[in-house]
């Protein structure tokens, strides 16, 4: 199944909508056959400030634990971004012989601004259980650490 993620259609208070002509073009390039439509409200993903704090955290919890940056990066995300794995309806996947509830590890990349300040919340907490400190949001971009 193909599936085209158009970024968003905008609809102002007068109920008027932009961005038709492109959506309408992209609707007509599809082949013969039946689709169905998904609208959701339009979330804006990470911000480049938050991923490069989020890889500045990183850098400095790999140099404090002597691990290599993929390690401690692998360890932070498996810890607090995996998430249970749900078929098309919602529901959650399970292991048909075992019952064992399916799981991934989300990506950042697909982190919402939202779900990403928590991401790095929960990292700055972490590091400090194990006598790491890492600069807050604001601290870094005082003393410009990108």
């Amino acid at each position: 199944m193909r599936e085209i993620k158009y970024p968003y259609i905008i609809k102002d208070g007068d109920g008027k909508v932009s961005n038709s002509k492109a959506f309408k073009q992209e609707l007509s390039g599809l082949k013969d056959g039946r689709y169905e439509l998904v609208i959701r409200e339009y979330k804006r993903t990470r911000s480049l400030d938050q991923n490069s704090l989020m890889h500045k955290y990183f850098d400095i919890i790999a140099d404090e634990t002597g691990n290599t940056l993929q390690r401690v990066k692998d360890s932070l995300k498996k810890e607090f971004l995996t998430t249970d794995l749900k078929d098309d309806d919602g529901n959650i996947v399970c292991n048909p012989k075992t019952g064992v509830v399916m799981s991934y590890v989300r990506d950042t990349h697909d982190l919402e601004v939202e779900e990403m300040s928590k991401f790095i919340d929960e990292i700055r907490l972490w590091a400090l259980d194990w006598g790491i400190y890492l600069p807050t949001p604001e601290e870094s971009r005082l003393i410009n650490f990108k």
